[in-house]
């Protein structure tokens, strides 16, 4: 399993993208977090199998709804993990 960590910029804060985040998250089988950063971006933190990680990420940023628009989508961090540190993804 891994954690991986992200900063998404553009248009993400005060357009619905966290909660968006967690409905892809919750349907690629994903635990995590999205949550606002001062700066106008999201940070992301994302628990589940590689491939499932990779999917959420082409999601948020190639479907995203009218409003929202993923500019950059930097991963920050990525580590293989023996257990979940999250029961569910939420919005922080």
């Amino acid at each position: 399993m891994m954690r991986s960590k992200f900063i998404a910029s553009g248009n993400v804060q005060g357009v619905g993208f966290r909660e968006f985040c967690r409905r892809i998250g919750e349907s690629c089988s994903l635990c995590g977090y999205a949550k606002n950063l001062d700066d106008g971006s999201v940070e992301i933190v994302a628990e589940g199998a590689e491939e499932k990680i990779a999917e959420f990420c082409r999601r948020i940023t190639i479907r995203s709804p009218i409003g929202i628009f993923v500019k950059k989508l930097e991963t920050i961090s990525q580590e293989t993990v023996k257990e979940k540190s999250f029961a569910a993804f939420s919005v922080a």
